[in-house]
């Protein structure tokens, strides 16, 4: 996970702090657009995380999305992800 988010922009790791701290909930398609700039932006980050997920041979999708875009995300994989951020980001 850590090797995975190391590899990130901000706007990468935002978004998927966003989803991670929905969990077990949803966030909001809008909140996500907002913080990747633009809804063609959000798909495109979408899947290159997914992509990227099943390159590390990951079962299951890393973030999921409903008909409306909101996205969610396990709620264990959730914990794992923002512990991985909290390790990634301190000195």
């Amino acid at each position: 996970m850590i090797a995975l988010l190391r590899g990130y922009g901000h706007n990468r790791v935002e978004y998927i702090r966003a989803v991670a701290k929905a969990a077990p909930g949803r966030a909001r398609y809008e909140d996500l657009v907002a913080i990747v700039g633009s809804s063609k932006a959000l798909g495109g980050t979408h899947s290159s995380i997914e992509r990227a997920w099943r390159a590390k041979g990951m079962p299951g999708p890393f973030v999921e999305t409903d008909d409306v875009g909101d996205a969610s995300m396990d709620m264990k994989l959730a914990d794992i992800v923002l512990y991985a951020l909290h390790e990634v980001e301190e000195p």
